[in-house]
């Protein structure tokens, strides 16, 4: 029951996210949640437009509102000047108090460690990262702030950078779970999730348009029972709105994204099943010419 509950948790965090890491990126979908996900994939989107440099957009502030348009929280991001890293992320309340900050820590332009502190500069937890000799994230090592190894992710790839399968491992070395990828080209059309004993548990199947654009994303029992499933609608090949569905068509949230002129995405309005707003991210960023 419990290795069942760690998978649920695993695939719930990774259904949607299946884009192979970054050089840099240095974060796991195992640990973060959704915005943070968002949040790495599109720190350093490059823009290209026609007529315009090419830019790089770098995200430096994201408010998070409620419904009614009342301020949740807040997150302020710090760049270094020299390379564009991101160096540091600053959580605050709605009465402008740190709750939280992480740090980043590089070497040779990748991230190596992760740290969070709690508003008075405690250490809660770190994260360390290694990479291989291609600059594909490895290996992700979690530990508490007394230096405890908490878990171990570990990525493996194919000759094209594609990642092929991300284990997950407690302090001792315990396997907690693993996801295979396949793909289509460079697209990844199936992730399979399995329990610590090698049982198949869910997958996903991930469909394309022709401009090979995420369209559908539909989680699948062992059984092929359908669980629920997620429709992408874009716009000029920008994502306008995400619909999940429960089953085969109970509707149960959905998200639309409205983006600058550069393509950047600077508001994102969540509505529950009711098509009512129940919260609302904007975002500003910052752009350097590359």
């Amino acid at each position: 029951m419990k290795q069942t509950a760690v998978l649920l948790f695993v695939a719930l965090l990774l259904f949607g996210c299946t884009s192979v890491p970054k050089k840099g990126d240095g974060e796991s979908a195992e640990a973060v949640s959704k915005a943070e996900i968002e949040i790495v994939e599109e720190k350093g989107q490059v823009i290209q437009e026609e007529a315009i440099p090419e830019k790089l957009a770098l995200l430096t502030r994201e408010y998070s509102y409620y419904g009614d348009g009342l301020l949740d929280t807040y997150i302020v991001f710090t760049y270094s000047e020299d390379t564009a890293e991101l160096l540091k992320e600053e959580f605050y309340n709605n009465l402008n108090e740190l709750t939280q900050t992480v740090s980043y820590e590089y070497n040779n332009g990748s991230v190596f460690q992760k740290v969070t502190h709690d508003p008075k500069g405690k250490r809660n937890f770190y994260r360390v990262y290694s990479y291989n000799d291609r600059s594909l994230l490895e290996s992700e090592s979690r530990f508490d702030g007394e230096d405890n190894l908490q878990t171990v992710s570990e990525y493996e790839y194919d000759d094209s950078g594609n990642r092929m399968k991300w284990s997950l491992y407690d302090g001792s070395g315990a396997m907690l779970a693993f996801n295979t990828y396949l793909y289509e080209g460079k697209k990844n059309i199936r992730i399979d999730f399995f329990n610590p004993s090698g049982m198949l548990e869910k997958y996903s199947v991930i469909e394309y348009d022709a401009d090979s654009n995420k369209v559908k994303e539909s989680l699948y029992l062992s059984s092929n029972k359908l669980e629920n499933f997620t429709l992408y609608t874009y716009e000029d090949n920008m994502l306008i709105l995400e619909s999940s569905f429960k089953g085969t068509e109970k509707h149960i949230r959905s998200a639309s994204y409205e983006h600058d002129q550069d393509g950047s995405i600077v508001r994102i309005k969540y509505l529950n099943k009711q098509k009512k707003i129940i919260e609302i991210k904007e975002r500003e960023y910052m752009y350097i010419k590359i």
